[in-house]
Protein backbone atom coordinates (compact mmCIF):
# COMPACT_ATOMS: atom_id res chain seq x y z
CA UNK A 1 0.00 0.00 0.00
CA UNK A 2 1.05 3.65 -1.01
CA UNK A 3 1.46 5.91 2.68
CA UNK A 4 1.12 9.33 1.72
CA UNK A 5 5.08 10.52 2.12
CA UNK A 6 5.15 13.83 4.32
CA UNK A 7 6.20 16.43 1.75
CA UNK A 8 2.61 15.48 0.58
CA UNK A 9 0.29 15.16 3.49
CA UNK A 10 -0.84 18.40 3.66
CA UNK A 11 -1.22 19.54 -0.01
CA UNK A 12 -3.36 16.42 -0.64
CA UNK A 13 -5.51 17.06 2.74
CA UNK A 14 -8.61 18.46 0.64
CA UNK A 15 -8.88 15.37 -1.34
CA UNK A 16 -10.95 14.12 2.10
CA UNK A 17 -10.17 11.44 4.19
CA UNK A 18 -12.32 8.92 2.01
CA UNK A 19 -10.37 9.65 -0.95
CA UNK A 20 -6.71 9.50 1.84
CA UNK A 21 -7.97 6.47 2.77
CA UNK A 22 -8.85 4.69 -1.08
CA UNK A 23 -5.30 6.23 -1.83
CA UNK A 24 -3.64 4.35 1.30
CA UNK A 25 -5.51 1.34 0.99
CA UNK A 26 -4.49 0.32 -2.85
CA UNK A 27 -1.91 -2.00 -3.79
CA UNK A 28 1.69 0.34 -4.62
CA UNK A 29 1.33 0.60 -8.31
CA UNK A 30 3.89 -1.61 -10.01
CA UNK A 31 6.52 -0.51 -12.64
CA UNK A 32 3.78 -2.41 -15.36
CA UNK A 33 0.30 -1.99 -16.46
CA UNK A 34 -0.69 -3.38 -12.72
CA UNK A 35 -2.02 -4.04 -10.31
CA UNK A 36 -5.38 -3.47 -10.49
CA UNK A 37 -7.16 -2.05 -7.47
CA UNK A 38 -11.12 -2.62 -7.73
CA UNK A 39 -12.33 -0.72 -4.96
CA UNK A 40 -10.49 2.65 -6.30
CA UNK A 41 -11.90 1.95 -9.51
CA UNK A 42 -15.51 1.74 -8.32
CA UNK A 43 -15.24 5.03 -6.27
CA UNK A 44 -13.61 6.45 -9.31
CA UNK A 45 -16.27 5.84 -11.97
CA UNK A 46 -19.28 6.83 -9.78
CA UNK A 47 -16.81 10.06 -8.93
CA UNK A 48 -16.75 10.38 -13.04
CA UNK A 49 -20.25 9.60 -13.50
CA UNK A 50 -20.69 13.12 -10.85
CA UNK A 51 -18.15 15.07 -12.37
CA UNK A 52 -20.25 14.58 -15.57
CA UNK A 53 -23.42 15.65 -13.96
CA UNK A 54 -21.78 18.71 -12.08
CA UNK A 55 -23.62 19.67 -9.10
CA UNK A 56 -23.35 19.14 -5.47
CA UNK A 57 -21.73 15.34 -5.76
CA UNK A 58 -18.73 17.21 -7.77
CA UNK A 59 -15.78 15.21 -6.22
CA UNK A 60 -12.96 17.89 -4.94
CA UNK A 61 -14.74 21.10 -4.99
CA UNK A 62 -12.18 24.10 -5.24
CA UNK A 63 -10.96 22.88 -8.19
CA UNK A 64 -10.94 23.65 -11.98
CA UNK A 65 -12.25 21.32 -14.30
CA UNK A 66 -9.26 21.22 -15.77
CA UNK A 67 -7.34 20.28 -12.26
CA UNK A 68 -10.15 17.65 -11.77
CA UNK A 69 -9.61 16.17 -14.63
CA UNK A 70 -5.63 15.73 -14.24
CA UNK A 71 -7.25 14.24 -10.87
CA UNK A 72 -8.72 11.71 -12.57
CA UNK A 73 -6.20 11.09 -15.06
CA UNK A 74 -3.95 10.64 -11.80
CA UNK A 75 -6.30 8.28 -10.11
CA UNK A 76 -6.85 6.14 -12.98
CA UNK A 77 -3.22 5.22 -12.76
CA UNK A 78 -3.26 4.35 -9.34
CA UNK A 79 -6.88 2.09 -9.78
CA UNK A 80 -4.51 0.64 -12.82
CA UNK A 81 -6.61 1.10 -15.59
CA UNK A 82 -4.28 2.67 -17.50
CA UNK A 83 -7.28 2.81 -20.47
CA UNK A 84 -9.28 5.73 -18.71
CA UNK A 85 -6.10 7.39 -17.64
CA UNK A 86 -5.13 7.60 -21.30
CA UNK A 87 -8.74 8.31 -22.36
CA UNK A 88 -7.96 11.96 -20.22
CA UNK A 89 -4.38 12.65 -20.28
CA UNK A 90 -4.21 12.43 -24.35
CA UNK A 91 -7.12 14.93 -24.42
CA UNK A 92 -5.28 17.08 -22.18
CA UNK A 93 -2.76 19.46 -24.40
CA UNK A 94 -0.88 21.06 -21.59
CA UNK A 95 2.16 20.03 -19.76
CA UNK A 96 0.31 18.21 -16.75
CA UNK A 97 -2.01 15.77 -19.60
CA UNK A 98 1.33 15.21 -21.47
CA UNK A 99 2.90 14.38 -17.92
CA UNK A 100 0.42 12.37 -17.15
CA UNK A 101 0.32 10.39 -20.68
CA UNK A 102 4.35 10.03 -20.30
CA UNK A 103 3.67 7.98 -17.18
CA UNK A 104 0.83 5.76 -18.70
CA UNK A 105 2.65 5.03 -21.27
CA UNK A 106 6.16 4.13 -19.08
CA UNK A 107 3.52 1.89 -17.29
CA UNK A 108 2.41 -0.01 -20.11
CA UNK A 109 5.73 -0.99 -21.49
CA UNK A 110 5.68 1.44 -24.57
CA UNK A 111 9.39 3.40 -23.52
CA UNK A 112 9.70 5.27 -26.25
CA UNK A 113 6.54 6.72 -26.04
CA UNK A 114 6.27 7.47 -22.89
CA UNK A 115 9.74 10.15 -23.50
CA UNK A 116 7.85 11.32 -26.00
CA UNK A 117 5.68 12.49 -24.12
CA UNK A 118 7.58 14.07 -21.27
CA UNK A 119 9.37 15.50 -24.00
CA UNK A 120 6.23 17.19 -24.58
CA UNK A 121 5.80 18.24 -20.88
CA UNK A 122 8.46 20.58 -21.25
CA UNK A 123 10.56 22.05 -18.44
CA UNK A 124 7.71 20.83 -16.40
CA UNK A 125 8.59 21.99 -12.41
CA UNK A 126 7.87 18.26 -11.49
CA UNK A 127 10.79 16.92 -12.32
CA UNK A 128 13.32 19.19 -10.39
CA UNK A 129 11.00 18.52 -7.04
CA UNK A 130 10.63 14.60 -8.29
CA UNK A 131 15.02 14.46 -8.78
CA UNK A 132 14.83 16.27 -5.27
CA UNK A 133 12.61 13.77 -3.52
CA UNK A 134 13.73 10.84 -4.55
CA UNK A 135 18.07 11.76 -3.28
CA UNK A 136 18.65 11.90 -7.26
CA UNK A 137 17.52 7.95 -8.44
CA UNK A 138 15.11 9.75 -10.46
CA UNK A 139 18.13 11.31 -12.93
CA UNK A 140 15.48 12.90 -15.17
CA UNK A 141 12.43 10.97 -17.15
CA UNK A 142 14.44 9.71 -19.88
CA UNK A 143 16.87 7.65 -17.51
CA UNK A 144 13.75 6.98 -15.45
CA UNK A 145 11.84 4.98 -18.08
CA UNK A 146 15.07 3.31 -19.23
CA UNK A 147 15.50 2.05 -15.28
CA UNK A 148 11.96 0.96 -15.19
CA UNK A 149 12.39 -1.00 -18.52
CA UNK A 150 15.62 -2.91 -17.49
CA UNK A 151 13.50 -3.86 -14.24
CA UNK A 152 10.28 -4.74 -15.78
CA UNK A 153 12.27 -6.81 -18.61
CA UNK A 154 14.88 -8.53 -16.50
CA UNK A 155 12.97 -8.60 -12.95
CA UNK A 156 15.90 -6.16 -11.83
CA UNK A 157 16.17 -6.06 -7.54
CA UNK A 158 15.60 -2.73 -8.11
CA UNK A 159 12.21 -2.72 -9.00
CA UNK A 160 10.74 -2.21 -5.18
CA UNK A 161 13.32 1.09 -5.48
CA UNK A 162 11.88 2.79 -8.56
CA UNK A 163 8.13 1.54 -7.58
CA UNK A 164 9.19 3.76 -4.75
CA UNK A 165 10.34 6.69 -6.67
CA UNK A 166 7.60 6.29 -9.24
CA UNK A 167 5.30 6.97 -6.17
CA UNK A 168 6.74 9.80 -5.44
CA UNK A 169 6.70 10.94 -8.75
CA UNK A 170 2.97 10.32 -8.60
CA UNK A 171 2.27 12.40 -5.16
CA UNK A 172 4.46 15.30 -6.54
CA UNK A 173 2.53 15.90 -9.99
CA UNK A 174 -0.82 15.28 -8.13
CA UNK A 175 -0.16 17.99 -6.26
CA UNK A 176 1.83 20.64 -8.69
CA UNK A 177 -1.84 19.93 -10.57
CA UNK A 178 -4.02 20.13 -7.70
CA UNK A 179 -2.28 23.32 -6.22
CA UNK A 180 -1.62 25.27 -9.61
CA UNK A 181 -5.33 24.69 -10.59
CA UNK A 182 -7.39 25.67 -8.12
CA UNK A 183 -10.60 27.43 -8.43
Amino acid sequence: MPAIDSFAANSLAFLGSDWIEATTTAAMPGLGAGPRNADLADRLAVATKNAARGGVDLPWPGLTDHARQSCFAAFWLLAGDLDRSHSISQDDGSPDGSFWHGIMHRREGDYGNAKYWFRRAGEHPAFAEIEKRSDGIYGGYSSFADACQLAVQAGNRDADQLMNVQWIEWQVMFIQCSDSHAG
